[in-house]
């Protein structure tokens, strides 16, 4: 490698970090613009179930769309200024910050598609994301027949056998089958997850 490649290579890296941070950027900056009532419903239960004060406010103003600008923003000014490292880890506490707000709501905006830095969080498919919406509704005391039994009247696309057996779509439409020992398995880790947010 001659020299001028030598000194062209970090700038080409340099470029390509600044490049995918910039991504990261817009990508949450569209979402953002998707926020609407419903949405900020949503965010407003998940504090009003909050008996902690600080977090609570946490879940309100990670998804003000006046901290979403002003995080974007300062990410922005680091990449101008050439400040890669500050710049990725200025992205990286926001899409964690989003993404523990997220994995407690039942119609997620950011987490849609996104990879987010630190590993993608607990597993949330479509069974797991049924599950959460009965302990919405039912609180987390729900039992695993009453969590059943929500899913038979919310998802028409669920089938539960004689055995408890539950056949449900993946998201590429193909049929998964979960026993109900691991269902109940499933239900007891969304609700320490749930639990965390109280």
């Amino acid at each position: 490698m001659t020299r001028d490649a030598q000194r062209q290579a970090p700038v080409a890296v340099s470029q390509y970090l600044a490049d995918k941070i910039d991504s990261g950027v817009n990508f949450i900056e569209t979402r953002a613009l998707q926020i609407d009532g419903q949405y900020l419903a949503q965010i407003e239960k998940l504090a009003q179930r909050t008996s902690d004060p600080v977090l609570a406010e946490f879940f309100r103003g990670t998804v003000r769309p006046g901290s979403i600008a002003s995080a974007t923003s300062t990410i922005r000014f680091y990449l101008r200024i050439g400040q890669i490292a500050e710049a990725d880890m200025a992205l990286g506490r926001l899409r964690r910050s989003l993404e523990f707000v997220e994995q407690h709501l039942t119609q997620p905006i950011f987490r849609k598609g996104l990879r987010f830095s630190g590993g993608h969080g607990p597993r949330r498919d479509a069974l797991n994301r049924l599950i959460d919406e009965a302990l919405n509704d039912l609180g987390l005391n729900g039992s695993a027949d009453e969590v059943l039994d929500h899913l038979r009247k919310a998802a028409p696309s669920v089938d539960i056998d004689r055995d408890k057996a539950i056949m449900w779509p993946d998201a590429r439409r193909k049929e998964r089958t979960t026993t109900f020992k691991t269902f109940q398995n499933r239900l007891t880790k969304r609700r320490k997850l749930f639990s965390q947010a109280r």
